[in-house]
């Protein structure tokens, strides 16, 4: 039984750990898109891109937290 809830919490920690991983990728690359967004000499194109990044992201962030809470 010991061994049992030692392998358990094993596995839910290395599910943090991993989830908390694919976490952090989309909301880095969130800070990054806005602060660039932030200043003032980016260019239009630039702008444009650095939007379909931050949505391609928020969808990807949405999807993640919707697949945990499936999961939960």
């Amino acid at each position: 039984r010991l061994w049992h809830e030692m392998r358990l919490n094993q596995i839910q920690s290395e599910f943090l750990a991993a989830v908390t991983h694919e976490l952090k990728t989309p909301l880095a690359t969130l800070e990054l898109a806005s602060s660039l967004l932030r200043q003032t000499d980016v260019s239009k194109e630039d702008t444009d891109r650095l939007w379909r990044s931050h949505d391609s992201e928020l969808k990807r962030l949405r999807d993640e937290v919707e697949t945990l809470l499936e999961a939960a």
